[in-house]
């Protein structure tokens, strides 16, 4: 799945996400094996990345930019479990914007 979210103030997220699915005792089974999330103003800064395009799909990047001057204000590492839902990827996209 991949697609581009136009938010306010001009900020858009384009978002990628690969699925595998399975049955198990006749019902379908979907995971998300891989996801990239990139937030930034219309022509302007980068604002937010999330994603686990790299060897190890375990490992989560997650980036945060200043909306300013694109500055990066965040840089870690994230477990499976600290990965965020899509809304709340939607919600720390705005609240960076917004600052």
């Amino acid at each position: 799945m991949q697609g581009e979210v136009y938010c306010k103030q001009e900020v858009i997220l384009i978002a990628e996400q690969l699925f595998e699915t399975r049955f198990v005792r006749g019902v379908v089974q979907v995971r998300g094996i891989q996801f990239r999330y990139v937030g930034f103003v219309k022509g302007g800064n980068l604002l937010l990345k999330y994603h686990n395009l790299h060897e190890s799909l375990d490992e989560y990047i997650h980036r945060a930019y200043s909306p300013s001057n694109g500055e990066e204000i965040i840089f870690e590492t994230l477990t499976h479990s600290q990965f965020p839902t899509f809304p709340e990827v939607l919600d720390e996209l705005e609240l960076i914007a917004s600052a």
